[in-house]
């Protein structure tokens, strides 16, 4: 039986899971769901109430960087994500935690600033591959979901200010050489649709397994 994943379509976080056990050649069963029954989805599998939550036959993973570690020790040694050396497996685990920590959520806020007041948008990015009747309920939903998302991630007018990074963080720290796809994908948010015909495709459709 193939793992299952339990994600929301529009979480970047969600999309680095994906990812990983795409490139690993997991097979894996994608359980999507829009937000706020995500937190009951997501402990009924055996999380905390956030995704993404793989469900595999080696137990619970529920962090997205648990996941990627899972994925690559499924991976033949000479393709994993992380580096095999100490000094650099050590430098991009800290990239992958300090991209989670900061750029990811930060990414996070500035994608729902954008996306929130578009309804249309929030059908369309937002429900693919949910269960029909959290599709359905979702017009319902969405203002108690918007108060909640707001609230949850200290979303206001000035969200959408670009500011400059704090010194010394990332602004002046040189990718290495050897960068790996783990540090790249924690690294990189899912661009917020704020256009009317968006440039880049909708999430892609729930699957049933990958292999």
């Amino acid at each position: 039986m193939p793992a299952r994943l339990v994600t929301i379509p529009i979480s970047h976080y969600c999309e680095k899971a994906r990812w990983a056990l795409d490139r690993a050649g997991i097979a894996y069963r994608e359980e999507r769901h829009v937000q706020i029954v995500h937190r009951v989805a997501s402990r009924r599998a055996g999380g905390g109430g956030t995704v993404p939550v793989l469900v595999a036959p080696e137990g619970v993973f529920a962090q997205s960087a648990d996941i990627l570690a899972y994925a690559d020790r499924h991976t033949a040694p000479g393709a994993r994500l992380y580096p095999e050396e100490p000094g650099p497996r050590a430098e991009v685990a800290t990239l992958e935690r300090d991209f989670d920590a900061d750029l990811g959520p930060e990414g996070r806020r500035w994608m729902y600033f954008h996306i929130l007041p578009r309804r249309d948008l929030g059908r369309a990015y937002n429900c693919t591959g949910v269960p029909a009747w959290e599709r359905r309920a979702f017009p319902l939903m969405l203002g108690a979901m918007s108060g909640y998302v707001r609230h949850l991630f200290a979303i206001g007018p000035e969200t959408g200010v670009q500011r400059a990074p704090p010194s010394g963080r990332h602004s002046t720290r040189s990718p290495p050489a050897w960068r790996t796809g783990a540090a790249t994908c924690a690294a990189t948010p899912s661009p917020p649709p704020t256009s009317p015909s968006p440039p880049w495709p909708r999430p892609r459709s729930c699957r049933r397994s990958t292999a």
